[in-house]
């Protein structure tokens, strides 16, 4: 048996013997044992042994303990060749650098000086071995740094406690100068660990807050450089995980210190970092040209197109990608970074100039970031205005973490597949109950203080809602308060939108209307198992759209096909289509945590998911005039409530110019009601989408008490059975976009 043969257990056994000897005894003498047999052990190893690495940095992180202890009595070798085990000198900077960064993973090290200096060692010799500019230079300078405010952290003597902190803020700096900028994949976490370190040293001043803000933001620019490099939307999420939490640190950094614009613009960066990509990556080829780089747009459009399905192809793919290479990706946004394109928005949210235009050309007041509270600090709304303004309402009862709504999301939070097959639905928990308590709450938590602060002359307010984190599981406009008569619901005090972000508010701001051709889509009752639902879809395309094509089940004559996914995709490619047409679908949908496919249309035969739209339709301004999503949860997203990524979301990036969706399961009945009053607002009262939607719900509320004339008899007679004081029939709908 060659002695290599040996289990790493015995490497293992004797770095942990070394420990002991100095840790537990003191005695230096059986350590130095210890550590020369580790040492021939270890040199028995070929160079290519899978535990060769493993055994490395053992024998390195036994080498530093013994030589933070040995001060200087013993000569531990420094060079990069030890005289009995052949390390390179990469070899060695790694085993270090990885003892170092694992003994400061362990929470203990915080109550040990001397494990903490131990680990120092080590990551400074790595540091020093290590190429500079390098990947692994950068890393261990990271490493380094938190090295640094650790033992800041333990020491008691100010001025040594001011000496770690400088020398951490150096590192981090020196390394964010030696990565380049954003597009260098440890940028984000290098540029956090710095904007923490200035916020925690000794004596922050606000010159030092002022810095953290700054490194703060520009560490969120490196995850927005990063979820463009991706190559679709499932390769996008790995990367943009941490994005959310790091905009809120930076978010409630801004508020305490007063900094509204940098609050807003935290705000925004760690939203919505997905739909961005799918965004921008649709208008790449544009914004390439404009920049000079047309050979570039030709590229990216002949490796975007050698992926996408044909539109007959298989729609249930749900990995199939833009297809254009990461090298490529890498030159592309290389160039339009340096282009800095007016309104581009690559990197950096739009700032509260350009968000005050893209409210005044919506026609809305203002965009209301909700901020639940933070550390130390009360909840918010961060207001943008119509004329560029920011202001700041406090809220104190604004709480993610409130009892009310853990216990609404508790009790509602599992996935579901199905609107409501009639009137009961299937059984749940008593949701009525858990939903008026947190509508309830919503409004003495969030909307009653912000509807005092808002009374434009004769006219309601319109605002655009952007809810952070938990907080997207409210329906705000559906808050209520007790009065004389009854209740008062938000929704009478103003009229509500949402969006995922300032980004796509901008983006979706900008596109044109299309002319009002009365064509569209109508899709009903694919699955046939929605009787409603495709009463509903027929009613609807007979009074409103008689041009529009119908897929599903109709009663009023042969359809123009089933409703499969493949044949709803070709209709939104088919560039010959209606422009600025309706697109109207009375179906189920579900939701789940799932990486490739969370929220999906379930239509004829298949699936159509979120995903796909983003990555297979290639955006189309004014292609897409209205998306009304009579179906559950298709404001929901399967990746995290700051993701945003819903349905309705999707056919924003899609080309839509407005979209309404479900936030939860909607029953059968009262929705086909709901939708008809939409359309019939729409298009006989010439409303735009959010106002004929708010019109909608306000005869649900009793607020409005005639039905418009010319009903069709089954909807007249289905919507004197619908509860009216029951959120549920209502409240889930939301509207995105114009």
């Amino acid at each position: 048996m060659q002695p290599w043969i040996r289990p790493l257990g015995e490497i293992q056994r004797l770095a942990e013997a070394v420990q002991e000897d100095l840790r537990l005894h003191g005695d230096q003498a059986a350590a130095d044992r210890h550590l020369d047999q580790l040492t021939a052990l270890v040199a028995t190893l070929p160079e290519d042994h899978a535990s060769r690495p493993e055994a490395l940095q053992l024998l390195e992180s036994a080498r530093a303990m013994r030589a933070a202890v040995a001060g200087g009595e013993r000569s531990v070798p420094a060079t990069p060749h030890d005289p009995t085990v052949h390390v390179s000198v990469s070899e060695r900077a790694a085993a270090l650098g990885a003892a170092g960064m694992t003994a400061l993973l362990d929470p203990a090290v915080m109550d040990d000086p001397a494990r903490a200096e131990e680990a120092r060692a080590a990551l400074a010799e790595a540091h020093r071995l290590s190429a500079p500019g390098g990947d692994r230079a950068l890393r261990f300078a990271g490493a380094l740094a938190h090295a640094h405010a650790v033992l800041g952290f333990q020491t008691t003597d100010p001025a040594e406690r001011r000496r770690h902190h400088r020398r951490g803020v150096d590192l981090l700096t020196e390394a964010l100068r030696a990565a380049g900028g954003p597009q260098h994949r440890l940028h984000p976490s290098l540029g956090m660990s710095l904007a923490r370190l200035l916020r925690e040293g000794p004596g922050a001043r606000p010159a030092d807050r002022a810095r953290a803000r700054e490194a703060g933001l520009d560490a969120l620019r490196g995850h927005a450089w990063a979820a463009l490099l991706q190559t679709g939307t499932t390769d996008a999420a790995d990367v943009v995980r941490d994005a959310a939490e790091a905009a809120r640190d930076v978010a409630w950094w801004a508020l305490a210190d007063g900094a509204l614009d940098d609050a807003a613009v935290a705000l925004d960066a760690g939203r919505g970092l997905l739909l961005h990509a799918a965004t921008s990556t649709g208008a790449v080829p544009d914004r390439l040209r404009a920049a000079g780089h047309a050979p570039l747009a030709d590229a990216w459009e002949a490796a975007a197109g050698s992926a996408r399905p044909a539109a007959a192809g298989p729609h249930a793919e749900p990995d199939r990608r833009t297809g254009v290479p990461s090298a490529l990706r890498h030159k592309v946004f290389d160039a339009l970074g340096a282009a800095d394109l007016p309104g581009a928005h690559l990197l950096d949210p739009p700032n509260r100039e350009e968000t005050g235009r893209a409210l005044r050309a919506l026609g809305r007041d203002a965009l209301v970031h909700l901020v639940p509270a933070g550390p130390g600090s009360v909840g918010h709304a961060l207001v943008v205005t119509g004329r560029g303004e920011t202001h700041l309402v406090p809220l104190p009862r604004l709480d993610a973490d409130a009892e009310v709504l853990r216990a609404y999301a508790d009790a509602t939070g599992a996935p579901t597949d199905t609107r409501d097959l009639g009137p009961a639905g299937p059984a749940r928990p008593d949701t009525r109950t858990l939903l008026d308590r947190l509508c309830h709450w919503a409004w003495y938590a969030g909307m009653g203080p912000l509807l005092d602060a808002f009374a434009p002359a004769g006219r309601v307010p319109r605002l655009v809602l952007v809810p952070a984190g938990r907080l997207g599981l409210v329906p705000w406009h559906a808050a209520w308060r007790e009065e004389a008569g009854g209740r008062r619901y938000a929704v009478e005090r103003a009229e509500f939108s949402y969006t995922a972000s300032a980004r796509l508010l901008c983006e979706t701001a900008g596109r044109p209307a299309g002319p009002d051709t009365g064509g569209g889509l109508v899709v009903g009752d694919p699955t046939g198992d929605l009787p409603y639902a495709g009463q509903e879809a027929d009613a609807v395309r007979r009074a409103f759209y008689p041009r529009a094509r119908y897929l599903g089940r109709s009663a009023l004559g042969e359809p123009d096909g089933t409703g499969t996914p493949a044949e709803l995709l070709a209709w939104l490619r088919d560039p010959g289509g209606d422009a600025g047409g309706v697109l109207h679908l009375a179906c189920h949908a579900t939701v789940r945590a799932d990486r490739n496919r969370t929220a999906q249309l379930l239509l004829r035969g298949g699936s159509l998911s979120a995903e796909e739209l983003t990555d297979a339709v290639a955006a189309v301004p004014g292609r897409l005039g209205l998306v009304l999503l009579a179906a559950c949860r298709s404001h929901v997203s399967g990746r995290g409530h700051d993701e945003a990524f819903s349905l309705a979301t999707a056919f924003l990036v899609a080309g839509a110019r407005s979209v309404v969706g479900s936030l939860w399961p909607v029953p059968d009945e009262a929705t086909s009601v709901l939708m008809y009053l939409i359309h019939h607002h729409l298009r006989v009262d010439h409303m735009p989408p959010a106002r004929a939607l708010r019109q909608a719900q306000l005869w649900m509320v009793g607020a409005v008490p005639a039905l418009p004339p010319g009903l069709p008899p089954e909807l007249a007679a289905r919507a004197r059975r619908v509860d009216r004081r029951d959120p549920r029939n209502w409240a889930a709908f939301t509207h995105l976009g114009h």
